[in-house]
Protein backbone atom coordinates (compact mmCIF):
# COMPACT_ATOMS: atom_id res chain seq x y z
CA UNK A 1 0.00 0.00 0.00
CA UNK A 2 1.49 3.75 -1.14
CA UNK A 3 1.46 6.27 1.26
CA UNK A 4 -1.37 8.33 0.32
CA UNK A 5 -3.48 5.18 0.43
CA UNK A 6 -2.61 4.74 3.83
CA UNK A 7 -3.31 8.43 4.55
CA UNK A 8 -6.84 7.68 3.38
CA UNK A 9 -7.42 4.65 5.25
CA UNK A 10 -6.29 6.38 8.66
CA UNK A 11 -8.57 9.25 7.12
CA UNK A 12 -11.59 6.96 6.72
CA UNK A 13 -12.64 6.03 10.28
CA UNK A 14 -13.14 9.98 10.81
CA UNK A 15 -16.84 11.48 10.04
CA UNK A 16 -17.19 13.88 7.46
CA UNK A 17 -14.96 12.83 5.22
CA UNK A 18 -12.46 14.80 6.82
CA UNK A 19 -8.84 14.15 6.27
CA UNK A 20 -6.45 14.41 9.41
CA UNK A 21 -2.75 14.11 8.80
CA UNK A 22 0.38 13.94 10.88
CA UNK A 23 2.83 16.60 10.50
CA UNK A 24 5.30 14.50 8.24
CA UNK A 25 2.46 13.51 5.96
CA UNK A 26 1.63 17.07 5.89
CA UNK A 27 4.76 17.88 4.19
CA UNK A 28 4.63 14.74 2.09
CA UNK A 29 1.10 15.50 0.50
CA UNK A 30 2.27 19.54 -0.09
CA UNK A 31 5.12 18.16 -1.61
CA UNK A 32 3.29 15.14 -4.12
CA UNK A 33 0.98 18.71 -5.31
CA UNK A 34 3.73 21.12 -5.86
CA UNK A 35 5.37 18.33 -8.06
CA UNK A 36 2.16 17.98 -9.85
CA UNK A 37 1.49 21.68 -10.64
CA UNK A 38 2.95 23.19 -13.38
CA UNK A 39 3.63 26.64 -13.18
CA UNK A 40 5.13 28.90 -15.96
CA UNK A 41 8.12 28.77 -14.98
CA UNK A 42 8.90 25.16 -14.89
CA UNK A 43 6.97 25.12 -18.08
CA UNK A 44 9.34 27.45 -19.99
CA UNK A 45 12.60 25.43 -18.57
CA UNK A 46 10.76 21.89 -19.66
CA UNK A 47 10.10 23.39 -23.23
CA UNK A 48 13.13 25.19 -23.73
CA UNK A 49 14.81 21.77 -23.55
CA UNK A 50 13.05 21.09 -27.57
CA UNK A 51 14.26 24.58 -28.93
CA UNK A 52 16.94 24.21 -31.55
CA UNK A 53 19.27 27.51 -30.58
CA UNK A 54 20.57 29.64 -33.20
CA UNK A 55 21.36 33.42 -34.31
CA UNK A 56 17.67 34.33 -35.28
CA UNK A 57 15.46 32.44 -32.49
CA UNK A 58 13.60 35.65 -32.21
CA UNK A 59 12.61 35.71 -35.43
CA UNK A 60 11.29 32.48 -35.90
CA UNK A 61 10.02 32.12 -32.64
CA UNK A 62 7.88 35.00 -33.52
CA UNK A 63 6.95 33.90 -36.73
CA UNK A 64 6.35 30.36 -34.91
CA UNK A 65 3.91 32.16 -32.36
CA UNK A 66 1.89 33.83 -35.54
CA UNK A 67 1.83 30.88 -36.98
CA UNK A 68 0.17 28.78 -34.40
CA UNK A 69 -2.32 31.39 -33.43
CA UNK A 70 -3.42 31.29 -37.01
CA UNK A 71 -4.21 27.90 -36.84
CA UNK A 72 -6.34 28.40 -33.43
CA UNK A 73 -8.34 31.20 -35.33
CA UNK A 74 -8.58 28.62 -38.43
CA UNK A 75 -9.91 26.18 -36.19
CA UNK A 76 -12.45 28.24 -34.80
CA UNK A 77 -12.85 30.06 -38.37
CA UNK A 78 -14.16 26.66 -39.88
CA UNK A 79 -16.33 26.06 -37.07
CA UNK A 80 -18.26 29.29 -37.46
CA UNK A 81 -18.56 29.74 -40.89
CA UNK A 82 -17.82 26.17 -42.91
CA UNK A 83 -19.96 23.50 -40.53
CA UNK A 84 -16.61 22.11 -39.01
CA UNK A 85 -16.98 20.18 -35.64
CA UNK A 86 -14.36 21.68 -32.72
CA UNK A 87 -12.71 19.40 -30.80
CA UNK A 88 -10.97 20.12 -27.27
CA UNK A 89 -7.99 18.03 -28.06
CA UNK A 90 -7.26 19.87 -31.77
CA UNK A 91 -7.71 23.20 -29.69
CA UNK A 92 -5.84 21.88 -27.16
CA UNK A 93 -2.73 21.10 -29.11
CA UNK A 94 -2.76 23.94 -30.61
CA UNK A 95 -2.90 26.32 -27.69
CA UNK A 96 -0.32 24.16 -26.68
CA UNK A 97 1.96 25.26 -29.40
CA UNK A 98 1.19 28.80 -29.21
CA UNK A 99 2.07 28.59 -25.61
CA UNK A 100 5.66 26.83 -26.94
CA UNK A 101 6.56 29.57 -29.19
CA UNK A 102 5.51 32.28 -26.69
CA UNK A 103 7.46 30.52 -23.63
CA UNK A 104 10.76 30.85 -26.27
CA UNK A 105 10.19 34.33 -27.33
CA UNK A 106 9.95 34.91 -23.66
CA UNK A 107 13.37 33.10 -23.50
CA UNK A 108 15.22 34.42 -25.91
CA UNK A 109 13.88 38.23 -24.90
CA UNK A 110 15.36 36.88 -20.74
CA UNK A 111 11.60 37.34 -19.56
CA UNK A 112 10.12 34.40 -17.25
CA UNK A 113 7.14 33.56 -18.51
CA UNK A 114 5.86 33.26 -14.88
CA UNK A 115 6.45 37.01 -14.57
CA UNK A 116 4.84 37.39 -17.70
CA UNK A 117 1.72 35.63 -16.58
CA UNK A 118 1.85 37.48 -12.95
CA UNK A 119 2.65 41.32 -15.01
CA UNK A 120 -0.76 40.54 -17.50
CA UNK A 121 -3.07 40.16 -13.99
CA UNK A 122 -1.81 42.85 -12.62
CA UNK A 123 -2.63 44.99 -15.56
CA UNK A 124 -5.73 43.49 -16.07
CA UNK A 125 -6.66 43.55 -12.54
CA UNK A 126 -6.09 47.45 -12.76
CA UNK A 127 -7.59 47.81 -16.25
CA UNK A 128 -10.65 45.45 -14.59
CA UNK A 129 -10.81 45.97 -10.83
CA UNK A 130 -14.40 44.54 -10.71
CA UNK A 131 -13.98 41.89 -13.40
CA UNK A 132 -14.84 43.08 -17.35
CA UNK A 133 -17.25 45.86 -17.98
CA UNK A 134 -17.71 47.77 -20.84
CA UNK A 135 -17.39 50.75 -18.75
CA UNK A 136 -13.68 50.52 -17.64
CA UNK A 137 -12.90 49.02 -21.50
CA UNK A 138 -14.33 52.32 -22.75
CA UNK A 139 -12.62 54.20 -20.09
CA UNK A 140 -9.33 52.26 -19.78
CA UNK A 141 -7.45 53.60 -17.02
CA UNK A 142 -3.50 52.88 -18.97
CA UNK A 143 -4.18 54.26 -21.51
CA UNK A 144 -4.16 57.99 -21.76
CA UNK A 145 -7.39 60.18 -23.35
CA UNK A 146 -6.09 62.15 -25.78
CA UNK A 147 -9.30 64.02 -26.46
Amino acid sequence: MGRLEEIKQRSSKIPFGRIVVNIRDYHWLLDQAREKCMTFTKYQQLASRTAKKHDEELINYGLGLSAEAGEVADLIKKFRFHGHKIYEDDIKKELGDVLWYASQVARVAGIDLGDVAESNIAKLKKRYPHGFSSEDSIKRVDVKDDD
